[in-house]
């Protein structure tokens, strides 16, 4: 039975693995497939301003030297090529490797995500279940409500708020992120970070008060009241046990929306993370850092999804018939 159950451990990790990067696979030629049908030509984005200064007997020189005329699959290769041995290709932007440039603004989208990430999971989890366990009362309706309507609230309109509020009108926190080189966590952090928070708390909060609700009503639970026993108890044996693990797992799997939401507020507060390099990076038209942000970014979301699966798979034995 124990060797049963090790084969089947094997065969479901296999099985997850291929499917993750039978997905990035996906995605790296879908990448590609759009580049390739987009206006984004590599040799006029190479020539910049002067293609019409160029002939066509150049063009063809040029597009020959990037490799325009290649096949799908080689250029596919060479692209990999450059990621493995080269950094990934060049930023006609930044005028550096894109391995560079991811390298140097990386760390700010790490703090900001992985604080926003952090917050969210305690701060929704903890409301979620106190607005359960007093379901019906007015912290619980005020808490729904104020859920509601943060979630049909755009992030970047509330940036704009807390933006002209704080920083322009009262002048408690920074503008914006004006001095380079400076420390990851400072003061321009703030605003960034408590508007990514509040837009992404909702989903965490509304899903964790409907599992506590369940859990509330179940059989054991009412013993437990029935028996007086003080809510840090009813929490800490019953309700974190058989709630906490969806929430953990539905907040692994919203890192794209992390990501979107992650984009918009480093341009509305012109944080130097890669969300605001993705977008000046759309608007220049440079292919490869644009590639490799997207490749980066689908990385990531399936590394979420692959460690949740896991979780699920070690957590809650009632679902691995289901995974397998």
């Amino acid at each position: 039975m124990a060797l049963d159950v090790s084969v089947m451990n094997q065969c479901w990790w296999k099985q997850t693995l291929l499917h993750s990067m039978a997905q990035f696979g996906a995605v790296i030629a879908l990448v590609f497939i759009i580049i390739k049908f987009s206006p984004l030509a590599p040799v006029n984005q190479f020539l910049g301003g002067n293609v019409a200064s160029v002939s066509v007997e150049q063009k063809q020189l040029i597009a020959e030297h990037l490799g325009a005329n290649q096949g799908y699959f080689e250029r596919l290769l060479l692209w990999g090529e450059d990621v493995l041995l080269h950094g990934g290709g060049y930023s006609n932007l930044f005028q550096q490797s894109v391995s560079d440039v991811i390298g140097h603004y990386l760390p700010h989208s790490l703090v900001l995500m992985g604080l926003s990430w952090l917050l969210i999971l305690i701060l929704g989890y903890s409301l979620g279940v106190v607005s359960a366990y007093y379901q019906d009362s007015v912290v619980d309706k005020w808490l729904c409500r104020i859920a509601w309507c943060v979630s049909s609230i755009p992030s970047f309109w509330l940036g704009l708020v807390f933006l002209s509020l704080f920083a322009i009108k009262l002048q408690w926190l920074p503008l914006a992120h004006l001095v380079e080189g400076s420390s990851i966590v400072s003061l321009s952090l703030v605003l960034p970070l408590v508007t990514l928070v509040l837009t992404s708390i909702p989903n965490i909060y509304l899903h964790t008060r409907e599992k506590t609700v369940a859990v509330l009503q179940s059989d054991y639970i009412q013993y437990a009241k029935a028996h007086q026993l003080p809510f840090a108890h009813l929490v800490r044996f019953y309700i974190y046990p058989n709630s906490f693990t969806p929430a953990l797992l539905l907040q692994l799997t919203s890192l794209a929306e992390l990501i979107s939401g992650s984009v918009m507020i480093e341009t509305v507060f012109n944080y130097p993370g890669l969300g605001h390099v993705f977008l000046q990076a759309c608007l220049a038209s440079d292919v490869a850092l644009l590639a490799a942000l997207t490749c980066f970014a689908a990385g990531l979301v399936l590394m979420g999804n692959l460690f949740a699966c896991f979780l699920q798979y070690r957590l809650m034995p009632s679902c691995r018939a289901n995974l397998l």
